[in-house]
């Protein structure tokens, strides 16, 4: 079945239509009037040429209108691509191209990134504004829903259609889009709700962006098809985020270690004693958290795992399994696999390490326009994670590293190739690697070391400074290290950014 109607086909099963299903900015909109929504938007999208198959961006922060675009957009037969809002116009450009959206959907404080680079878009033909009156060349979302009012034709869909891209870096720093179907995303709302379904109906609360896999479907979407509320916020505030755990009694959290941590930093500010269960992901959990969050809160802390290309979130640690270091097990009853192989792709006992592989209905259909990427890592029908892990006797997994050199800061992956590409252009650099390192609070931030060219001179400051004009803030390297000799190699040639990692980890003490 195709994602709308697997929707909406739940709210009248379970009857529900009246009930509230998202609070944001403390108003609340019902089941009956997101579905009704989407389907004003999917009419709308037929008079304005959008067809099967067509892409359609989303350049929005969270808010409700997202949520019902997503649907309408599904139920179009379309596909959604939604653009990370922090992202710099020299990031976004090439999405929107790789894509060939027709119509992009864009919130008011990100328009004049959109009018800037629309002229270099020729196939862009429509931005809608959210908001009730249009500003220059775009159309308000007030009056595209009224072009939607006579309703469409369904839609012919199957539930193999991509209906979701969603750009992942890569380590040769080109962006990939990652082709998700409607079966892929139903599997993961399948898969927590079997996992989750003995805790009963929830008050989430999502403060990731909507932008994001995590955000978008492991959080608000596999909620609401447990009828359970989703509290919604527009980006991540400690405070704001407290305040509404106390005032809607959210019993729910999702989020990275980063934001966990935040919460358990205010908890004797607040009254959270309404929490039974915080899920983490996206980075490694610590012991030290576990404990805090017993401590603060006395609640289930368990983790998740998993990537955009695999559906987003694979395996969750069942709630009462407390395995510290434990990512989990995969969702029973839909027929997803987790393995380790090695080099050979021979699969692993339990206790060897290798890389983490996984199998079934969360695999994504492929790379957008990149066979040969996507041959790469779905071989045999696994999906090559690039993860080390290991399980344990009983099926738990463990993350081990990263066979790939992702920084993994505050929950949002950076490629280091796409860092130095940037570092590159700097005037005077001769040699860059781009690494990871410890963060108390993020778990790992943005380091740099760069060897400068004979004669030149280059200043730390302004390393940043030319970063900052051309990555989003979360990429921007928190330290630059300048080296006169060369960076340490192998014998192949291949830089040793483990090397340098520990180096500068030693001298600044992380």
């Amino acid at each position: 079945m195709d994602y709308f109607n697997a929707f909406k086909n739940f709210v009248e099963g379970e009857k529900i239509e009246k009930r509230q299903a998202i609070f944001f900015n403390g108003k609340a909109t019902t089941y009956g009037e997101m579905i009704t929504e989407a389907e004003t938007i999917a009419s709308a999208l037929s008079q304005f040429g959008v067809r099967k198959g067509d892409l359609v961006s989303l350049y929005m922060g969270n808010c409700k209108e997202f949520l019902s675009i997503f649907l309408g957009v599904a139920k179009s037969g379309a596909i959604a691509a939604p653009i990370n809002t922090l992202l710099t116009e020299y990031e976004i450009r090439p999405q929107v191209e790789k894509t060939q959206s027709k119509l992009i959907f864009v919130s008011p404080a990100h328009l004049s990134l959109v009018e800037k680079i629309k002229p270099q878009l020729p196939q862009l033909k429509n931005v809608i504004l959210i908001s009730d009156k249009a500003e220059g060349h775009t159309l308000s979302y007030h009056d595209f829903l009224k072009k939607g009012e006579g309703g469409a034709p369904p839609g012919d869909l199957e539930e193999n259609d991509v209906m979701l891209i969603l750009f992942t870096g890569g380590t040769t720093g080109e962006p990939k889009g990652v082709m998700l179907t409607h079966k892929n995303l139903l599997s993961v709302v399948q898969g927590l709700g079997n996992r989750f379904r003995h805790l009963g109906e929830m008050v989430v609360l999502c403060a990731s962006p909507l932008s994001h896999i995590f955000g978008l479907n492991t959080i608000t979407f596999a909620s609401l098809f447990r009828k359970s509320l989703v509290v919604l916020q527009e980006w991540f505030q400690v405070e704001e985020a407290a305040q509404l755990i106390e005032r809607y009694r959210i019993s729910n959290i999702f989020g990275v270690p980063t934001v966990v941590r935040s919460i358990v930093d205010v908890a004797d500010k607040y009254d959270m004693s309404c929490l039974k269960l915080i899920m983490v992901g996206a980075a490694p959990v610590p012991e030290e958290l576990y404990h805090r969050v017993e401590k603060a809160f006395h609640c289930f802390l368990v983790e998740g795992w998993g990537l955009t290309e695999g559906g987003g979130c694979a395996t969750v640690t069942p709630p009462g399994v407390r395995k510290v270091g434990s990512c989990g097990i995969p969702y029973e009853g839909i027929g997803l696999e987790c393995a380790i192989f090695d080099k050979n792709d021979n699969p692993l006992p339990p206790g060897e390490i290798g890389e983490l592989v996984q199998r079934g209905p969360l695999n994504m259909k492929g790379y957008l326009g990149n066979p040969e990427a996507t041959a790469e890592i779905l071989r045999n029908g696994w999906l090559h994670t690039g993860d080390l892990a290991r399980v344990d006797k009983d099926g738990y997994i463990y993350i081990v590293d990263r066979k790939k050199d992702v920084i993994i800061r505050g929950g949002f992956n950076i490629y280091p190739a796409e860092v130095e590409a940037v570092l590159y252009t700097f005037p005077g650099v001769q040699e860059v690697a781009v690494f990871g390192v410890s963060d108390s609070r993020k778990g790992e931030t943005v380091a740099a070391a760069i060897r400068p060219k004979p004669g030149a001179q280059i200043q730390e400051e302004e390393v940043i400074a030319h970063c900052q004009k051309r990555l989003a803030r979360y990429k921007i390297p928190k330290y630059v290290k300048i080296l006169r000799d060369s960076l340490p190699k192998t014998p192949t040639g291949k830089i040793l950014r483990r090397v340098l990692k520990a180096e500068l980890e030693k001298d600044l003490s992380l």
